[in-house]
């Protein structure tokens, strides 16, 4: 008795897969065509299970296609692989718990012990051992779907919440190209009307393997624009800013697109990255307005190219900051007679010394002073490592 018992729960076990106690449907995924044998399943179950209501012996196992085409709202999938393992991808969506802690730690992360449950680890040997654990805790309906690398769902990079796959050594998907069609409408200045500004271009979005390819993953950031139209709605205005061919990533916001008042002369300007930078660098088209129209400046693209440049209204003047991990250099310039001047230089460089808790830092200051560049400022520290 106790044996038909415990088959029949295990199978109604699974047979509950296919929907949640709140009535909820399943959640299908595109590339889930296939649902598990119950016939096979029941077999299995009779032929692991020993007659004793309180002794496992046996895991119900799914593969990774059974369990991705029964996954629902309401299951758990458990990662009990070590620490070390789970700063990578993990299937999105996963609980982590790792194998050492479940006695421990279960029934505080695990509240509902009818609750679906999928086990997943690094090899498929762990998950199966703690399949068996929960079980001997009072779960009642744990499966072991095997290693992380057979998942067929959506895994998740949390360190930079990228979204990919295992990968089989099938063909990637193919790039999609969507248009790009953004508009934003801004005042330059008080007495000007608003100006409509469009930038067009694609988004593609593609796919790549990772270093050890095993995994590939969407890239969806990547949005070029080519063309910039400007319209203003109260006044006979239209300009075109043509081949511009930037490339900027999602995160940017607005396509990186921004407005400053790089000259100080009251009216904002607008600038769009050329493509990302790496470091100190991050290359920038720049048009000023010059009363009629937006005009590229050669001066602050050049600035733009090796360094990070800053608008600084309270002393109206452009910083940039530049440099490597022992030496730093701000720029000061200052917009005069339609030029960029560079009028104040300040240098920090950090000097380490073998073998000793002590580094010196030395800052030297250049100001411009009569059409040079002086030294005004200059202080060696002797700072210690914490």
């Amino acid at each position: 008795m106790p044996r038909i018992i415990l088959h029949f729960f295990m199978v109604a076990a699974l047979l509950s897969l296919v929907s949640c106690g709140d009535g909820s449907e399943p959640v299908y995924f595109d590339n889930a065509e296939y649902k598990p044998n119950i016939d096979e399943v029941e077999a299995f179950v009779s032929e692991n299970y020993i007659e004793s209501e309180e002794i496992f012996t046996g895991v119900l196992s799914l593969s990774a296609q059974d369990a991705l085409a029964n996954l629902t709202d309401c299951t758990i999938i458990l990662d009990v692989r070590p620490r070390e393992y789970t700063s990578g991808w993990r299937i999105y969506g996963s609980v982590w718990l790792p194998y050492e802690e479940i006695r421990e730690n279960a029934e505080s992360i695990l509240t509902d012990k009818n609750q679906i449950i999928f086990v997943s680890c690094r090899e498929g040997i762990t998950s199966e051992n703690a399949v068996t654990k929960l079980f001997e805790m009072g779960y009642t309906s744990v499966f072991d779907i095997g290693s992380v690398g057979d998942w067929l769902g959506e895994l998740h990079l949390e360190a930079t919440g990228a979204i990919g796959f295992n990968y089989f050594g099938d063909d990637l998907p193919p790039d999609i190209i969507t248009p790009i069609n953004f508009t934003i409408s801004q005042v330059i200045h008080e007495d000007l009307p608003e100006f409509t500004f469009t930038l067009r271009g694609t988004r593609r979005e593609f796919y790549l393997l990772n270093r050890w390819e095993t995994v590939f993953f969407r890239r969806d950031d990547l949005n070029t624009i080519y063309d910039i139209t400007i319209t203003c709605a109260d006044e006979n205005f239209f300009q075109e800013l043509n081949d511009l061919n930037a490339r900027m990533h999602t995160f940017e916001g607005e396509f990186g697109f921004r407005f400053n008042d790089w000259n100080f002369d009251g009216y904002l300007d607008i600038s769009l990255p050329v493509y990302p930078g790496a470091g100190s660098s991050h290359p920038h088209f720049v048009w000023l307005w010059d009363g009629n129209e937006f005009v590229r400046n050669a001066q602050l693209e050049a600035i733009f190219e090796y360094t990070s440049a800053f608008v600084d209204t309270e002393i109206n003047r452009v910083k940039t900051f530049s440099g490597r991990m022992r030496h730093w250099t701000e720029s000061h310039y200052e917009y005069k007679n339609g030029d960029f001047v560079l009028v104040k230089q300040i240098f920090t460089n950090w000097i380490f010394t073998d073998c000793t808790e002590y580094f010196t830092e030395r800052v030297a200051t250049y100001e411009l002073i009569n059409g040079e560049m002086i030294l005004t400022y200059e202080i060696a520290t002797e700072l210690t490592l914490e």
